[in-house]
């Protein structure tokens, strides 16, 4: 997208949406409003370093996360980064979520502008939204390549997901073979976003239990953000409420670790009297002791698929709608 679109759209000359651009010279307000409305039907942002009064390719990918202190982000990350710079392209960051959760829907909204300003060829969207959220994203986007990774919220753009079925199932398999009879899960809002396949691992995981005859309770952390004293109290509220329970499985392995180290403090032997699994595979799991078993997630799986389907599409080709990649158990001694 360049602006000899803008000025074909708007039925202008290249120099009047460069002047309206910059400001420049004489102009009324009847062509400044033609200009803009051109840009805004293409979803055209300008950007700062004009870029694209050349019409040069940044080679640059986009990723909009929703914070920068989650641990699985940044390993996924990492990954992404050593994927993108393998092919030649860099990434530019925009976090989404790391303030109130009120404003969550602007500052999402924001991050997406923010990088398509900056003229990326391509967007890796980690931020878990409402649909109609994302729907105004893929607005905004126009004809910017868009691919999800964990989610699945549109049927309008590819997805790169984790088999988080199948990772729930592996979860309960492992606490019925370790002898556990009454569990508790750690879930994520599982009534705030219905597209969301990540979610699959709570409902495979209650229904797994259920077959085989474990009591299972579910509590249900709606934190768009990792909002340390608010794990701390939940936690702290599901061990008071079972004291009984032999088994526990979280929706990640921060909450995980702080499990183990609540437990620890009011005098449980762990594993002994309590099993404790996790959920990503992080390093967060390592550093604690005992160290964490966890279902990992395939992080460098992820990164090839999600930057392979964006450049696809950013080159023209047809990609699938959906890549799921497999987990795996990761036992080690909290279990």
């Amino acid at each position: 997208m360049t602006i000899m679109d803008v000025a074909e759209r708007a039925g202008v000359s290249k120099t009047t949406v460069s002047r309206v651009l910059n400001r420049r010279g004489s102009l009324s307000e009847k062509t400044i409003k033609k200009v803009e409305d051109a840009m805004r039907e293409l979803g055209y942002y300008p950007n700062e370093h004009a870029r694209a009064l050349s019409g040069v390719n940044t080679k640059v990918i986009g990723v909009v996360i929703s914070a920068f202190n989650n641990p699985f982000h940044s390993e996924l990350l990492q990954q992404i980064h050593k994927v993108v710079r393998q092919c030649d392209y860099s990434i530019m960051i925009a976090a989404a979520s790391d303030i109130s959760e009120e404003k969550h829907r602007e500052r999402t909204i924001g991050a997406v502008e923010y990088l398509l300003s900056k003229q990326v060829n391509g967007i890796i969207f980690m931020n878990h939204v409402e649909p109609e959220v994302f729907e105004e994203v893929l607005k905004k986007c126009q004809s910017t390549p868009i691919v999800t990774v964990l989610s699945i919220l549109s049927s309008n753009a590819p997805a790169v997901f984790s088999d988080d079925r199948q990772g729930g199932i592996l979860a309960a398999k492992h606490l019925r073979a370790k002898g556990c009879k009454k569990v508790v899960h750690v879930s994520g809002a599982l009534s705030g976003f219905p597209y969301r396949y990540v979610d699959e691992r709570s409902y495979s995981f209650i229904q797994e239990c259920e077959k085989y005859g474990i009591s299972v309770r579910n509590y249900e952390y709606s934190g768009l953000k990792m909002d340390i004293d608010k794990m701390q109290s939940l936690i702290g509220r599901i061990v008071s409420e079972n004291l009984d329970m032999d088994g526990i499985f979280l929706s990640n392995d921060i909450f995980a670790a702080q499990c183990v180290t609540y437990a620890h403090s009011l005098g449980y032997k762990i594993p002994d009297d309590i099993k404790i699994i996790g959920y990503d595979g992080t390093y967060i799991g390592t550093l604690i002791d005992p160290p964490l078993s966890t279902i990992q997630q395939d992080f460098r799986g992820l990164a090839e698929a999600a930057v392979k389907t964006v450049l696809d599409r950013i080159d023209g080709k047809e990609t699938g709608m959906k890549v799921m990649l497999p987990v795996k158990l990761i036992e080690r001694k909290t279990t």
